[in-house]
Order: C-alpha cells, then sequence, then structure tokens
C-alpha cells in the first residue's frame, strides 16, 4: 500500500530523495573536512545558474496554465 507514495516520492536513484542528497554531498569535502576550494568559483555559480533555468522553466509552465496562449 505505500509503494504509490514511495515511487511519488522519488525513493530511487534519480528521485528527489537521492537529489536532494547529492545537492548536500556534492563535490566532496576536502582534507580536514574543509569545503572544496573550487565550491565557491565553480560549483556554487552553476548551481544558482541551473536553478534560475529550472524556475523559470516552471514559471512558464504555471503562466500557460494560468493564462493559456
Amino acid at each position: 500500500p505505500l509503494i504509490p507514495f514511495w515511487h511519488m516520492l522519488g525513493a530511487n536513484d534519480t528521485g528527489s530523495i537521492f537529489a536532494l542528497l547529492w545537492w548536500s554531498q556534492f563535490p566532496d569535502a576536502g582534507a580536514g573536512g574543509k569545503c572544496d576550494k573550487a565550491f565557491y568559483s565553480k560549483w556554487l555559480p552553476l548551481r544558482v545558474k541551473h536553478n534560475v533555468f529550472v524556475v523559470s522553466l516552471w514559471a512558464c509552465v504555471w503562466l500557460l496554465g494560468s493564462y493559456g496562449l
């Protein structure tokens, strides 16, 4: 009975739980548990650009659904 809920939650290797785990653990910490040196210069800007792109796509979908063509 919980399989549809588990599936919709995305508890698999391409689901939302895995994506959140990857988001919080990548890139791996450096020596001594320090933040990766390239995190703020490389990874953070890429993540922000990707999130802005995804949010803008979802905004377009919402606008099409709300106001139509």
